[in-house]
């Protein structure tokens, strides 16, 4: 047989044998999850081969002897004793690679190496011997730990190589242990590759890789044009990387990838020399025969060379990288996705293509993380590499694959693929290649990392957003470049005294960057709010959005790129701008107009008066977010104080007068103003700088009109969160050092201290008004529903400023403003005359429409009664080694008023109690819901109040103290002792455990728990809680199912669409639900357990709040669980401590319901 046809034959035993392993990779590819914690090992299936018939002798050797076969062909019993030898035999009878050894050395010569090897070859074949081709195929055994290496007889038939390695395959297995120093030794791996990238390069110097013998005839016979040495090295290691030896798998492949990328760098240089030869040849004269013939050999030379190596990477490519790519090992197919990533870069004629591309695209759903973020990482790097000039193959890739990578840069699990895949998105938006559609897409995840914070690490979190930021950066650029081309005869003809490159005018180019940029970020909320809408409530979103400060967070991100440096003050001279004098006219010597549709369309595109309100909005978030990148940033703070704050004093005033109108841009003006009075720094901080200015009466004037707004903005506590909390922000930076106390930079001018003082003393006088200008209390005692109707008015009337003292209270002490007769006045009037039970038999519909007010303001009231409480407990508890000091405080005086609020407090709670049973059976959930979380407001507040005396009353009755009327006080067991010395009565907990009752129903009700109940139970919850969830949840679902019920056959996929989408919300709603509601239980039942741990109620009630925690699981039940470690916690300490150092039984840190007083919670 000639040698062509061996080779041919050998190629194609080669691939067969890929094919068969080909079946067992995809049936392995399945349970690939299952065995990632299995050897790097694989066990072959041996029974079918070890069967089969031979017609020669065995080719695997343990050493340098040869084992012995049977005649048909299977190994002989001497065979097998010398394979079941332990592992220190084998090495003591190895004859070693002399390449293993050379390359396992660092300082290797790897040149001198491969050159010695050529040359063996070389020789070799002149005594048509195959020593030397043996030495380098048992290198990659070596380089896998396997002691069983071939023989040069093992290697001579290439048509038998599959039988070959099936063999080696169960001498490798039947190895008892294996070393693999090419996965673990760096330096050796990287000596082997670079051998064989140096046999190819000196192959081809020498020409062992071509087949100079082929001629036309041979074209005709479709010959192989493989040399012989290349037809050897690529059918074993071919043979091998089909294995099911994962190490040989894998160290064959990356051997056969790293030649193909190495023959890569060989035909560009044949492509060169062929150019340079072809245009010789076109200068050479067909009359000079001889120099033409030679010329004319060279380029057919050339052309051989060529075509041979497009023959080994198609070779490569249909045997080893056709079918590795999916190998079971994600090892194997990340070699093989960085090989063909770097072939494609080196020579991409041939392998830029698709039918290349598609395994990228294939691997991009690939289950295993590493793989993924390999073809993204690879993808990305041609991308970078290609810039705009996108071949064929890669725009059909692109197109097809563009969605998908859109989507892994949202949802992939693994951070490192999303952040490649934003970087390939920002690749391809500086070839324009997204709609506007996949653009909102893309910077929409700017606002899903912004809002969930949580789900990435802080790091993880400023790669991806500072990723994202390049990408809007992009868009933006884009944009602006595309509207200074279309309006560039306007801005040539037309100027402007606003608009220019002069100083004081501000540049077009800014406020074009600017205007889209804002374009941008308000299609993408809105694109956002539309997305999430779907399973989310639109209007909780667009609240985290400004609660969260997206939109200032990434302009602060933005702020750290060139093209948005150094703008806050463009920003604020923009913001300032006034609209209607904006005016164009034609340049000195221009033919165009003054008025034509041209100037009024620019104008619009620069202009902010229309949607001025939001478009202001954004500028503001924008001038926050520059200075926040700016504080934030050390080598920016010497020019920060010396240059830029000094320079932002003179426009402050201003941006307050724009900012104060509208409660939104008032938010963002707070942040940025608490922002630059709260650096701690005093060279940094914005008081310190106005002061070294000589504008106090500026800084004054800013807080007086800040003041101002605060007392006369009606605010509604749900919707002005935000709003409220910057001011909260505010007073508390403010008046951190009201009483002198020493710390951080005091920023309260003697100015604005009286200002707040006279401001709390309106505050306190309105609520005098507010509870006196009602005569009926006195004078119609007859008609109660009157007396009612009024007590409802008053808590309404008086909300705004009860909640603006309560605010106050958390960052001031205002008890030098109270007197103990107002809050008297506001107990006896407003809540222990309150009749719940009248209003809702009597006055039901009205109390229903008032109830949201009378809950809120009620609980307001109660709260700056708990402030008032929790600064006196602070200063007391500041006496504790003053004993002197305490003789002058008198305990009945500084607590004179809680006696009176918890009897109006439990005489409200037995009323809402009575009137829940009243009204149980009339199916009025409205009117339930809303008393039971009236009564919630109550029972929490009771709660708070009696836990902070009680721990007060701990702390210092177990010590001797000097306080007056202490012991008479906490003594009176007809007053606050029967609740403080001793368990509270047992109708009280009865009645605050139905509070918990009731929550719990709820909870069991949308989870469908079936719970169980204690025998103390006299109410079914269930009944009380049945009608809400039908009228909530179900109501909901049941109007999605009966939707478009009649729509005809061509509606019908809208129809589903749109049924699936109101069912995904309805499910939404209903898990939102849920967690609303075992957030409440979960609240309440905190505070019962701050009753328990003071020892305050009895132990029934914590088993029946353990009752069923399993069933609700949870955040509820690890709260239970950790309240009972605590619990078993201190039982043992108590137990092990001796008993003369007994202790009294410490309670722990309670926090007091919603009030932020501190010293409560440190009592």
């Amino acid at each position: 047989m000639p040698s062509t046809a061996i080779r041919r034959s050998a190629r194609n035993a080669a691939r067969n044998l890929a094919e068969t392993y080909k079946e067992v990779d995809s049936d392995c590819e399945s349970d690939e999850s299952q065995q990632s914690d299995q050897s790097d090992y694989e066990e072959a299936n041996t029974s079918s081969k070890t069967t089969k018939k031979r017609s020669r002798k065995s080719a695997i050797k343990p050493s340098a002897k040869r084992t012995k076969t049977t005649k048909s062909g299977k190994i002989s019993k001497t065979s097998l004793a010398k394979r079941t030898k332990n592992l220190d035999q084998l090495e003591a009878e190895l004859v070693e690679n002399h390449l293993y050894q050379a390359l396992a050395q660092p300082e290797v010569d790897i040149s001198d190496l491969a050159l010695e090897w050529v040359d063996s070859y070389v020789e070799d074949a002149e005594e048509n011997s195959n020593e030397s081709v043996t030495v380098l195929i048992n290198l990659l055994l070596r380089s896998c730990g396997s002691l069983h290496l071939f023989q040069p007889h093992d290697l001579v038939n290439l048509e038998s190589a599959g039988e070959t390695v099936g063999e080696l395959v169960i001498a490798f297995t039947e190895q008892q242990s294996h070393k693999y120093p090419f996965k673990a030794l760096p330096i050796f791996r990287k000596n082997v590759l670079s051998f064989f990238e140096q046999t190819i390069q000196v192959c081809h110097e020498k020409g062992l890789l071509y087949n100079y013998e082929h001629n036309d005839e041979d074209e005709q016979e479709e010959s192989s044009l493989s040399s012989p040495l290349m037809s050897q090295i690529l059918t074993w290691i071919s043979s091998l990387s089909s294995c099911t030896i994962r190490p040989l798998r894998y160290t064959s492949t990356v051997v056969l990838l790293t030649i193909q990328n190495q023959l890569c760098h060989v035909i560009n240089n044949v492509i060169t020399a062929l150019d340079k030869a072809q245009k010789q040849l076109s200068r050479t004269k067909k009359t000079a025969k001889s120099k033409y013939e030679s010329v004319s050999k060279t380029v057919q030379s050339y052309h051989n060379q060529k075509n041979t190596i497009i023959e080994y990477f198609n070779e490569i490519g249909n045997i080893t990288l056709g079918h590795r790519y999916r190998d079971i090992d994600p090892l194997i197919r990340q070699e093989c996705l960085k090989h063909v990533s770097q072939a494609m870069i080196i020579y991409p004629d041939h392998f830029f293509q698709a039918s290349f591309l598609r395994y990228f695209g294939w691997l991009l759903s690939d289950p295993t993380n590493a793989v993924r973020i390999e073809v993204t990482k690879v993808l990305l790097k041609l991308y970078k590499v290609s810039h705009s000039n996108l071949g064929i193959g890669f725009r059909q890739f692109t197109e097809r694959y563009k969605k998908q990578i859109i989507k892994m840069s949202r949802i992939d699990s693994d951070v490192n693929v999303r952040f490649n895949a934003i970087g390939i998105c920002c690749e391809l938006q500086n070839i324009g290649y997204f709609e506007e559609h996949d653009n909102l897409e893309i910077i929409s995840i700017f606002f899903e990392i912004i809002l969930d914070s949580k789900s990435i690490s802080k790091v993880n979190s400023h790669r991806m957003r500072a990723e994202l930021a390049k990408f809007l950066s992009i868009l933006n650029e884009q944009f602006v470049k595309e509207q200074l081309e279309k309006f560039s005869m306007f801005t040539r003809n037309y100027e402007s005294k606003q608009f220019g490159d002069e100083e004081g005018q501000l540049k077009i180019r800014d406020c074009l960057k600017i205007k889209s940029l804002i374009s941008i970020l308000k299609n993408t909320t809105s694109f956002y709010l539309g997305a999430v809408h779907k399973t989310e409530s639109a209007e909780k979103i667009a609240a985290d959005l400004k609660a969260k400060n997206v939109i200032s967070i990434i302009f602060s991100i933005l702020y750290q790129l060139p093209y948005y440096a150094n703008t806050w003050e463009f920003l604020i001279r923009y913001l300032l701008l006034d609209s209607s004098s904006i005016k164009f006219s034609p340049v000195e010597g221009s033919e165009f107009g003054e008025d034509n549709q041209e100037v009024e369309e620019f104008k619009s595109i620069i202009d902010l008066s229309k949607d001025e309100r939001l478009n202001r909005l954004y500028l503001l978030n924008f001038i926050d977010g520059a200075f926040n990148n700016l504080i934030a940033t050390k080598s920016k703070q010497e020019e920060l104080s010396s240059v830029i704050l000094v320079r932002l004093v003179s426009y402050l005033p201003k941006i307050q007068s724009i900012s104060i109108k509208y409660p939104d841009p008032l938010t963002v003006f707070l942040k940025l103003w608490n922002l630059l009075i709260g650096v701690p720094l005093d060279t940094l901080n914005f008081f310190s700088i106005f002061n070294s200015l000589n504008q106090t009466q500026t800084y004054n004037d800013i807080n007086k009109e800040l003041l101002k707004f605060y007392k006369n903005y009606e605010f509604v506590e749900e919707n002005d969160s935000d709003l409220l909390q910057q001011f909260d922000l505010l007073f508390g930076k403010l008046l951190e050092h009201y009483d002198g106390q020493a710390g951080s930079i005091n920023v309260l001018t003697s100015e604005n201290k009286l200002q707040i003082q006279d401001f709390i003393r309106e505050l306190i006088e309105e609520v005098k008004i507010g509870t006196n200008n009602r005569s009926d209390f006195e004078e119609d005692e007859e008609d109660g529903l009157r007396v009612q109707r009024n007590i409802v008015e008053n808590v309404a009337q008086i909300s705004q400023p009860i909640l603006k003292l309560r605010r106050l209270g958390d960052a001031i002490d205002l008890n030098e403003f109270f007197d103990t007769t107002l809050v008297d006045h506001i107990v006896f009037k407003l809540l222990n005359r309150f009749d719940v039970s009248l209003l809702t038999h009597q006055w039901r519909n009205n109390l229903i429409a008032n109830f949201n007010s009378l809950i809120s303001g009620t609980k307001d009231i109660l709260d700056l009664i708990l402030i008032l409480l929790s600064w006196k407990l602070e200063k007391l508890i500041k006496l504790e080694s003053h004993e002197s000091a305490q003789s002058e405080v008198d305990i009945e005086v500084e607590f004179a008023y809680t006696n009176e609020v918890v009897n109006a407090l439990l005489k409200n709670i037995s009323a809402i109690d009575s009137t829940i049973k009243e009204i149980a059976d009339q199916e009025d959930n409205k009117i339930l819901t809303h008393l039971n979380d009236l009564k919630t407001v109550y029972a929490v507040k009771l709660i708070d109040l009696l836990v902070s005396i009680k721990i007060f009353y701990i702390k210092f009755d177990s010590t001797k103290n000097n306080f007056r009327n202490f012991e008479d006080y906490f003594g009176n067991m007809e007053e606050m002792g029967k609740y403080i010395t001793r368990i509270i009565p047992s109708d009280v907990q009865y009645q605050l455990l139905e509070s918990f009752l009731y929550k719990e129903a709820r909870l069991a009700s949308v989870r469908d728990v079936d719970l169980d109940r204690g025998d103390e139970e006299d109410v079914n919850y269930n009944d009380l809680v049945r009608e809400d969830d039908e009228n909530g949840v179900n109501s909901s679902r049941s109007k999605s199912v009966f939707d478009d019920s009649d729509s005809d056959a061509d509606e019908e996929q809208s129809s589903n669409t749109q049924k699936k989408a109101d069912s995904d919300k309805v499910a939404a709603e209903k898990q939102q639900k849920q967690w609303q509601y075992e957030k409440d239980l979960c609240v309440y039942t905190v505070k019962l357990f701050s009753l328990i741990n003071t020892l305050m109620v009895n132990q029934f009630i914590a088993d029946r709040i353990k009752l069923n925690s399993e069933k609700f699981g949870g955040v509820f039940l690890k709260i239970v669980q950790q309240n009972e470690q605590q619990q078993e916690k201190e039982s043992t300490a108590l137990v092990e401590a001796p008993s003369e150092d007994v202790p009294e039984p410490e309670p722990r840190n309670v926090e007091v319901g919603s009030v932020n007083r501190e010293p409560v919670a440190s009592v």
